[in-house]
């Protein structure tokens, strides 16, 4: 388990940002100018989109290598992680001479470094910078959509002149078209546009002043652009968003490591009907060994069977409240027998029951048995170890894996909200909450029986099948001296008293001497009796004083820079 959490925590390391050098603005890189930034978009079918920019720059009497551009690919929708798939093509001059370059990816940024490092260049220089795109296209109920960001905000000089065309497939109907020209966020409309059949020429009125930017929107009537594939697209978002992943990588670690390690040996084998309780087993070791665990029914069982073996008498009485209405209760019966025979658990019941003297009634246990709940449990697990059923307590090892669990969804519900205000992410929140209940949903499977124990509990179920389907075995009944009440503790650890009584409906069954109880007795009256006395039991023998009273269509445009695209640049 271990693995799993630094696994995890490891992921934690992966999701922090990456902080790098690029800049938004560099307000010291100027005394130089963009005297031309031209684009042309062609937008294919496939949804491919081929961008070609002629960036001319004066740098002056500067002496430069060259520019630098970056471009963002990494955006936030919809509370996960979207990314644009850019690809470099080539840089040259305006000559079709090839400029060197370094590409990188920084940030959320696509990073270029043009020029050569070894090259002083001054004056006027022209780059033609050619790249790809997928994932840029926008897409609603009645059209598609190109929001660019031609220049973005982020260039630290002035742009004089600013140009692009956006050109659709063949076929394509024109239907919206709108650009915006200022800093972030800006409205203002201060362009002009030409729309020629299937291809549009957005143009700035003005010269753009540092941190001003360009924006374009254009749309198409829907229909024309080939969707991309199913698989293509959960391809995308998976990696994206790979934190997704990690619930099926821990789904598959914890599969594997049941399989070696939890899973009882032995394999299947057919289940037989047994005619008694395995190895003479008392109910409770029996009921903890049968689920893993020893549930409060265990404890109850251990009562009746208790009483049957003749140290304690149970007795129903009514109680009347002040407005005369009646409400059953039981009251307990210490009969004095030398409790010699008696292991601890047991010992610790009878401790529990009669602490303040020979006689208690059920409801006076209420808010005071809890305090021996937490020992006996003890003892059950270091019974069932000691008898090598189990290598380990099953318990502890079962609340590795709910502390785990409890543990990373916690990372998940209270850091997850934190690192996604980082990261731009909700994938690192949702898969921790999902590994974390994943690991506790296989803690109920994590304990493991020895091949005794798996034996033993072959039995188990052999003997349950039995109670289950006595009438069957009517003739084993008698063979077997009383033994409807002796086995009833064992009906009700399995949760089956009223099946166990139904299959001596009509037989001659004599009422238990260690009950004293109220109308006629048969052994479904007497059934019923025990079903509900049980249910009071497992609610107050574990009731303390803290728990009680608890209980679209539209279009993108609405401003410079909400687009793809964009980023910024500067010289170097």
């Amino acid at each position: 388990m271990k693995k799993i959490f630094l696994f995890l925590l490891l992921v934690i390391s992966f999701q922090l940002p990456v902080f790098s050098s690029v800049k938004a603005y560099d307000a010291t890189d100027t005394d130089w100018k963009i005297t031309d930034f031209n684009s042309n978009a062609q937008i294919n079918s496939d949804q491919k989109v081929n961008v070609t920019e002629e960036i001319t720059v004066d740098f002056g009497n500067l002496e430069k290598h060259g520019i630098y551009r970056y471009i963002p690919y990494k955006y936030f929708r919809n509370g996960n992680n979207y990314i644009v798939r850019i690809k470099i093509l080539g840089i040259t001059d305006d000559a079709g001479n090839k400029i060197p370059y370094e590409e990188s990816r920084q940030s959320d940024n696509f990073f270029i470094k043009i020029g050569n490092a070894n090259k002083i260049v001054t004056g006027v220089q022209k780059y033609k910078i050619n790249y790809s795109l997928e994932r840029v296209i926008n897409h609603f109920s009645d059209h598609d959509e190109f929001y660019w960001n031609v220049t973005s905000n982020d260039w630290p000089v002035p742009i004089e002149n600013t140009e692009i065309r956006i050109q659709w497939p063949e076929g394509a109907e024109i239907t919206q078209d709108v650009c915006y020209v200022g800093a972030y966020g800006s409205a203002q409309e201060d362009c002009k546009i030409n729309t020629e059949k299937n291809s549009a020429i957005f143009t700035s009125n003005n010269a753009l002043n540092p941190g001003e930017g360009f924006t374009v929107a254009s749309g198409i009537k829907t229909g024309l652009l080939n969707p991309y594939s199913f698989y293509t697209v959960v391809a995308w978002f998976l990696s994206d968003n790979w934190a997704y992943l990690i619930p099926f990588l821990v789904l598959g670690w914890l599969i594997y490591n049941y399989l070696k390690n939890g899973r009882d040996p032995g394999g299947k084998k057919t289940i037989v009907p047994e005619f008694a309780p395995p190895d003479s087993l008392r109910p409770a070791v029996l009921g903890t060994l049968y689920d893993e665990k020893v549930d409060t029914r265990d404890i109850s069982a251990v009562i009746i069977d208790l009483a049957v073996r003749g140290y304690l008498k149970i007795k129903e009485i009514e109680n009347k409240n002040i407005l005369g209405i009646k409400s059953k209760d039981y009251q307990f019966v210490d009969t004095g027998k030398n409790q010699k025979d008696l292991v601890n658990y047991e010992k610790e019941i009878m401790d529990g029951v009669f602490e303040e003297g020979k006689t208690a009634k059920l409801s006076d246990l209420k808010n005071k048995f809890y305090t021996h709940v937490k020992n006996i449990q003890n003892d059950l697990y270091r019974e069932v170890v000691d008898r090598k059923y189990f290598l380990k307590n099953p318990n502890n090892t079962r609340n590795v894996y709910l502390i785990l669990g409890g543990a990373i969804i916690f990372l998940g519900f209270f850091v997850g909200p934190f690192l996604g205000l980082i990261t731009n992410s909700v994938s690192f929140m949702v898969a921790f909450m999902l590994s974390g209940i994943l690991i506790i949903i296989f803690s109920f499977s994590a304990p493991k029986r020895t091949d005794l124990g798996a034996e033993t509990n072959r039995k188990i179920k052999g003997f349950r099948l039995y109670m289950y389907t006595a009438e069957r075995y009517r003739e084993q009944f008698n063979e077997k001296e009383k033994i409807f009440e002796r086995y009833l503790p064992y009906a009700m650890v399995f949760g089956i008293v009223k099946e166990w009584a139904k299959k001596f409906e009509g037989m001659q069954i004599e009422q238990p001497d260690w009950y004293q109880g109220n109308g006629v007795f048969n052994a479904i009256i007497f059934a019923n009796v025990m079903s509900s006395m049980q249910n009071d039991m497992n609610s107050a023998l574990v009731s303390n004083p803290s728990s009680a009273g608890s209980g679209g269509s539209g279009f993108s445009g609405g401003g410079a820079g909400g687009g793809f695209g964009g980023g910024g640049g500067g010289s170097w």
